[in-house]
C-alpha cells in the first residue's frame, strides 16, 4: 500500500488526550484508525501505530509549532519566504507575490523586517 509511505502532520495523544507534541508521524506502522473527539461534537481521525497514537493537527498554533521555518506575516498567516518572489507596497498595505502567481496581503507593520525589506519592490 503506497499511501502508507506518507507522513501525517499530527498531534500526539496519550490516554485519549492530546499532549501538545506535534510532529510528522509515519504511517508505515499504522495498525488502525478510529475516531477521536478533541471537543464535544467534533470527530477527527485517530491513528494508532505500535509505538504511539496521534490525530491530525487542526489549529494555527499547532501549525506554528510544526512549521517553525514559516514566518508569521499577519495574525493568521504563515508564509514560506522561499516562495515569495516579491513584496509590493500598495496604497492599501503590503502584497506578497508568490512564484506561480499567487498573491496574499500581509500585515503592513511587517515592513520593517529584514526578510520583507529584501523582497520589497
Amino acid at each position: 500500500m503506497d499511501e502508507l509511505k506518507h507522513h501525517v502532520a499530527g498531534s500526539r495523544t496519550v490516554d485519549g488526550k492530546e499532549i501538545g507534541e506535534y510532529d510528522f508521524y509515519s504511517l508505515a506502522e499504522l495498525c488502525y484508525i478510529d475516531m477521536f473527539s478533541p471537543k464535544k461534537n467534533y470527530l477527527v481521525p485517530h491513528y494508532h501505530t505500535k509505538q504511539l497514537s496521534f490525530s491530525d493537527i487542526r489549529t494555527f498554533e499547532a501549525s506554528k509549532k510544526l512549521y517553525p521555518n514559516l514566518v508569521q506575516l499577519d495574525s493568521g498567516l504563515l508564509v514560506n519566504m522561499d516562495q515569495v518572489e516579491k513584496i509590493e507596497e500598495t496604497r492599501f498595505g503590503l502584497m506578497a507575490h508568490f512564484y506561480g502567481g499567487l498573491q496574499r496581503e500581509i500585515a503592513k507593520n511587517k515592513i520593517h523586517l529584514d526578510f520583507v525589506k529584501d523582497k520589497l519592490k
